[in-house]
């Protein structure tokens, strides 16, 4: 963890046109959630890769140690409003300020090995969290704020990985939603852990090979 790092939470969101019509903007809720938990936090909506390269920049300048994205992906890429970026593509953005940061997803699909072992092991990601299916967007909004709430509540100074596990586990319960939890493992380029969280199931933990 670097010295200079802070506890808080960075939210970029971006979402299709109609999604904005309607309002459903869950990055958008979290930022309120957050702000009325007195947990620091910035929020920015964008709508194309330009966008992301310069709203990147704010990231690393907020030395915020989580990183929020509220999007639609699938198996191999990220949607933007306007376009879509496959993950190496996305990777090459924001890879350089990632070292030491975690990463949680909340985009439907994205958090899967694939989009793992592009990210981790490349820029010193500390963890990628997110959920391998789709999820509406109320729930998105409830399990996101619950978690960061939550996590806060435990400890305002930072996220252990055994305290996300736990908390996670508890909101996968209740939520019913499925979750995977990727992470480096120190000094080793070659693996990934993967902790596959499940409703109401002991967490499944196991070392992949990147080849």
């Amino acid at each position: 963890m670097d010295a200079t790092d802070k506890y808080g939470v960075f939210i970029i969101e971006t979402l299709k046109l109609k999604d904005e019509k309607k309002g459903n903007l869950d990055g958008q809720v979290l930022k309120d959630i957050l702000d009325l938990c007195d947990i620091p936090n910035e929020y920015y909506y964008i709508r194309t890769r330009q966008e992301l390269e310069e709203i990147i920049i704010e990231f690393e300048a907020s030395e915020f140690r989580y990183l929020h994205f509220s999007c639609h992906a699938n198996d191999s890429q990220i949607g933007f409003t306007f376009e879509s970026l496959f993950f190496s593509e996305f990777e090459e953005i924001i890879g350089e300020y990632l070292n030491n940061k975690r990463v949680f997803m909340s985009a439907c699909k994205a958090s899967n090995f694939e989009f793992a072992k592009t990210l981790i092991p490349r820029t010193g990601c500390t963890s990628l969290i997110g959920s391998p299916d789709k999820i509406n967007f109320d729930k998105s909004s409830v399990f996101w704020s619950s978690f960061y709430h939550l996590m806060n509540e435990n400890d305002s100074d930072r996220m252990g990985q055994p305290e996300i596990k736990k908390v996670l586990q508890s909101l996968v319960n209740i939520h019913n939603i499925p979750i995977n939890y990727y992470s480096f493992i120190r000094n080793n380029k070659k693996e990934l852990n993967q902790n596959l969280i499940r409703p109401n199931k002991k967490i499944q933990r196991t070392r992949l090979a990147i080849k």
